[in-house]
C-alpha cells in the first residue's frame, strides 16, 4: 500500500506531527520505513517475532509500526501507565523478542527499571522469569539509557552499513509475507475486566479502513485529525492507516499535548476531520477557546469509545459546525459501525449508526435466539475485520468467539428498522432496585437534566428494603458551585419516576480513566465506595449474591 501511493503521489505530505514539527512525505515515509525494516532484519528480527512499542511519540511509533508490517514482525502495543505488573506480564505474554521505549521518556525507561532490576548491566538478560520471557533487546532513545541500548538511528543504521545484506533479507522476507500474517497486538482498555491481547492479521484491520473511509466519503484532499489519548489503542490505528488507503493528510498529536493546542492545529493545518473520543471534545469546548481560532475548515468529528449525551452533541456539532459522527468498536471486533452522512440528527442523535460494510450484526436473548426489532439483547457482531484469537488464551476466546464466526460483544443493544443501532451499555450496567430493572444509559439520561451537570455515571449500592440502589457521580460545568445535597433537592422535585432518583450524589471535578481515556468503573466504584463508607466487598460478592 505505502509502495502503491508513493508512485502516485511521492511529494504528498502524508503526516504532520504539529508537536515534533515534522512534515513527512510519502517518499520520505517510504525511505525511513524501509531503512527501519532493513536494519531490524540485520539486528536479527524475523517474520513472525513479535516487536513490542511502549511509546508516546508519534513520529517513532508511525515508523516502528510501518517498519514491523513491512518484514512480517507482529507490534505489541502497550499503554504507556501500564501498572508494573501487568506490563511485565503483556510483554511475557506477547513473546517479545525486543521493545521499543518511548524516546525522551524518562520515566518509562524507570518503570522498566524496576520490572528488570540487570537493566542497567551491560551483559543483562530482560525478564528471563524463569525461561519464560523471550525478550532479548531495547530499543530506545532515552537519555537514561546512558547509551547502552540501540536508538532507532542506530538500527537505520546497521543496515546501511551492509546494504548488500539488507538488500538480500528485504527481498527474502518480502517473499514470504502474505496478507493473513499476524500484523498486531492490541491491549483490551481494561475498562471492562483484565487486559487482554487481542491479535489481528493485516488484511483485517487494512480492509476495516477501506471500508470505514469508504463510508465516510473521504477522499485524499481530506486532512485528518488525531488528538487520541493513546496511540496504542485500536481506535487510533484509522489516523496510522487512513494516508496509505486514500493518500490522505493525517495529523498526529502525541498524547499529553495542550487542549489548546488542538484547536489551534485544526486551523493552522485546515484540517477537515478530527477524531477525538467525549472527554477531548469535553476539554476541547470547555478549555479550548475556539472562538479564538477558525475551524470553518471542519467537516466532520469522529468520536465513540463510550456513550455521549445528545445534547452534547448538539452543542458540538453546533460549535464546530461540523457533523458528529458516532462510531462503535472494540479491540476484539474492530469498527463495526458509524453514522451515515446522509442521515438527519435527530435520527441518529442518540445512535452509533449502522454496521459497515461487510459485517453482520444481531441483537440475541440469553439463549442466543434473534430479538425483535426495537427489543434489548446482547449484540453479536460477525466480519472479517474481528481479531484472531487472545493471545495465547484458547479458553477466553472460545468463550466469546462461536465456531460459526460470531463474537459476543458483551454489550446490551438494540436496532430499529433503518438499522440504526443504540448501546445501552455492557450487560452487567444494570440497576435492579426492588425487583425493577433499570439500565444506566436511562439513569444517566435523567441525572444530565441538571443543566449544570456536563458528565454523569452510575454505580450500584446497596440498599437494605430494595436489596440495590445508585449512586449518581456526576460532573459539573466550569466553575459552578453546586453542593451534593442541593443536586439530590433537584432531582427529588424534578425527575417523575422514584426509581430514578439517586440514593446518593458525589460531584467529582475528574473520573478515573484507564489508559485509553476511557472511564475506570471499577476505579470509580472504589473511590465512590471509600467516599460513602460502605463496604467495598459487597462490589465483588454481595452484589452477584
Amino acid at each position: 500500500m505505502l509502495n502503491t501511493v508513493v508512485k502516485k503521489t511521492p511529494d504528498k505530505v502524508a503526516f504532520i506531527f504539529p508537536v515534533e514539527k515534522i512534515h513527512l512525505t510519502f517518499a520520505e515515509l517510504q525511505n525511513q520505513v524501509t531503512a527501519l525494516g532493513t536494519g531490524l532484519l540485520c539486528f536479527g528480527l524475523k517474520r513472525g517475532d513479535t516487536l513490542g512499542i511502549f511509546s508516546s511519540s508519534a513520529p517513532e511509533y508511525i515508523l516502528v509500526q510501518f517498519a514491523a508490517a513491512l518484514i512480517g514482525v507482529v507490534l505489541a502495543r502497550f499503554h504507556i501507565g501500564l501498572p508494573n505488573n501487568m506490563l511485565k506480564n503483556a510483554i511475557i505474554k506477547s513473546e517479545c523478542v525486543a521493545l521499543v521505549v518511548g524516546a525522551k521518556n524518562d520515566e518509562v525507561y524507570k518503570q522498566l527499571e524496576e520490572i528488570v532490576p540487570d537493566l542497567k548491566a551491560s551483559d543483562f538478560k530482560i525478564l528471563q522469569n524463569n525461561g519464560k520471557s523471550k525478550l532479548q533487546s531495547i530499543i530506545t532513545n532515552v537519555a537514561a539509557s546512558q547509551d547502552k541500548w540501540k536508538s532507532i538511528d542506530d538500527i537505520m543504521d546497521i543496515g546501511r552499513t551492509n546494504p548488500e545484506k539488507g538488500k538480500r533479507l528485504l527481498e527474502e522476507t518480502s517473499k514470504m509475507l502474505e496478507f493473513g500474517d499476524l500484523y498486531t497486538i492490541f491491549y483490551t482498555s481494561g475498562s471492562t475486566g483484565p487486559l487482554k491481547g487481542t491479535l489481528h492479521t493485516n488484511v483485517t484491520n487494512q480492509n476495516m479502513y477501506m471500508v470505514f473511509a469508504d463510508r465516510y466519503g473521504w477522499t485524499n484532499n481530506d486532512i485528518l485529525l488525531s488528538a487520541c489519548h493513546s496511540l496504542s489503542h485500536i481506535a487510533s490505528e484509522m489516523s496510522h492507516i487512513a494516508p496509505l488507503i486514500l493518500g490522505m493528510t493525517s495529523v498526529i498529536l502525541s498524547p499529553g499535548t495542550n487542549i489548546e493546542d488542538n484547536v489551534a492545529v485544526i486551523q493552522d493545518e485546515r484540517c477537515t476531520a478530527l477524531f477525538s473520543t467525549y472527554p477531548g471534545l469535553y476539554k476541547m469546548l470547555h478549555y479550548g477557546n475556539i472562538d479564538q481560532y477558525d475551524c470553518s475548515s471542519l467537516r466532520y468529528i469522529l468520536t465513540g469509545a463510550s456513550t455521549i449525551p445528545p445534547d452534547f452533541i448538539r452543542k458540538v456539532s453546533t460549535i464546530f459546525q461540523a457533523k458528529v459522527l458516532n462510531a462503535y468498536g472494540s479491540s476484539e471486533a474492530g469498527l463495526v459501525s458509524g453514522r451515515d452522512i446522509i442521515a438527519s440528527e435527530n435520527e441518529v442523535i442518540d445512535k452509533v449508526g449502522r454496521p459497515i460494510g461487510h459485517t453482520e450484526v444481531k441483537i440475541v436473548n440469553q439463549n442466543g435466539g434473534i430479538v425483535p426489532i426495537n427489543t434489548l439483547g446482547e449484540l453479536l457482531v460477525r466480519s472479517n475485520f474481528l481479531f484472531r484469537s487472545y493471545i495465547n488464551d484458547e479458553v477466553k476466546t472460545r468463550q466469546v468467539k462461536s465456531v460459526d464466526g460470531w463474537y459476543k460483544s458483551g454489550d446490551t443493544a438494540k436496532i430499529n428498522c433503518n438499522g440504526y443501532i443504540t448501546i445501552v451499555g455492557r450487560r452487567q450496567d444494570i440497576i435492579i432496585k426492588g425487583g425493577q430493572t433499570m439500565y444506566y444509559s436511562s439513569l444517566v439520561e435523567s441525572l444530565l437534566s441538571h443543566p449544570n451537570v456536563i458528565a454523569a455515571y452510575i454505580v450500584p449500592v446497596p440498599d437494605e428494603e430494595l436489596q440495590e440502589d445508585f449512586c449518581a457521580c456526576v460532573s459539573l460545568i466550569g466553575n459552578i458551585s453546586l453542593s451534593a445535597d442541593e443536586l439530590k433537592t433537584y432531582y427529588s422535585s424534578n425527575i417523575g419516576m422514584s426509581d430514578y432518583i439517586p440514593k446518593y450524589v458525589i460531584i467529582f471535578n475528574d473520573f478515573p480513566k484507564t489508559l485509553v481515556g476511557k472511564i475506570d468503573q471499577k476505579t470509580l466504584c472504589l473511590e465512590a465506595f471509600r467516599k460513602l463508607g460502605l463496604d467495598e466487598d459487597w462490589l465483588m460478592h454481595g452484589r452477584q449474591a
